[in-house]
């Protein structure tokens, strides 16, 4: 989830309220907020390009791992492009390393979203998404990449 308040054409603010849990992975529960603002470098009609800087903080409690937890310092680039047909891409990509010891830990997200109506309101939609963090485990590694499609309600 992302939220964003616009200040101008130009410049926003951004708070991204994130958590996940991974199973496989042996991340019971992994929170990471994050804050701050954000400049659209390009923006058409139908397409922008943006780049979001801010704070973060991360928590993590892995199966039999323990807990780990950071402050962070938050970089992302996303963007839209809407095809004449309505068919959205959009892309989204963050990293969070620590700020102190910096880089130490870190947590790295894209997410490839392609989005066709099928009829209002309903879409077909296929999410790409690789995630790249330095998980603990050592018999998962640190990276995993995963591919959805589903129907989504477009509102």
């Amino acid at each position: 989830m992302l939220g964003e308040y616009h200040f101008n054409d130009l410049f926003f603010a951004f708070g991204r309220p994130a958590m996940d849990w991974d199973t496989p992975r042996d991340i019971d529960l992994r929170l990471y907020p994050a804050a701050g603002i954000g400049y659209r470098i390009f923006q058409k009609e139908q397409s922008f390009i943006q780049f979001p800087v801010g704070f973060g903080y991360v928590y993590e409690n892995f199966d039999g791992f323990g807990t780990n937890r950071y402050f962070s310092l938050y970089f992302g680039l996303g963007g839209r492009y809407v095809f004449a047909n309505r068919i959205t891409l959009d892309v989204d990509l963050l990293y969070m390393p620590s700020i102190s010891p910096l880089a130490d830990d870190w947590l790295f997200r894209s997410f490839v979203d392609f989005t066709v109506p099928l009829f209002d309101p309903i879409a077909l939609k296929l999410l790409l998404t690789n995630v790249n963090d330095d998980n603990p485990s050592p018999d998962v590694g640190d990276n995993k990449f995963t591919a959805t499609m589903a129907l989504s309600f477009e509102f």
